[in-house]
């Protein structure tokens, strides 16, 4: 998820994914990866979503700048999430492709 800020989305797509796997039986995902420009909000996160510490990953990203030199492979997410942020980059085109990568 990017650009994950106090993480309101993140608590809803959590809790949805929980009931999935509660009621199926099954793990719906092996890696939530949290990420936002500044580290600021993952002390706070980090408390908040406790119970998936051990598939939670918290890392900085800009949208603006190369992916893989920030330590994001290409092809290697299976999902990605953005709510509310891609409207602060300075070219929306150039970020989803980013993003696609």
């Amino acid at each position: 998820e990017v650009g994950v800020g106090t993480g309101s989305m993140t608590r809803s797509i959590l809790a949805a994914l929980q009931s999935f796997e509660k009621d199926g039986g099954q793990t719906r995902f092996a890696e939530y990866v949290f990420t936002d420009v500044s580290p600021s909000f993952f002390k706070d996160a980090r408390e908040i979503f406790d119970k998936f510490r051990d598939r939670m990953l918290f890392k900085t990203l800009d949208l603006q700048e190369d992916l893989p030199s920030q330590g994001f492979d290409d092809a290697s997410y299976d999902l990605i999430l953005a709510g509310s942020v891609l409207h602060i980059t300075s070219d929306l085109l150039v970020t989803l492709r980013r993003l696609r990568r």
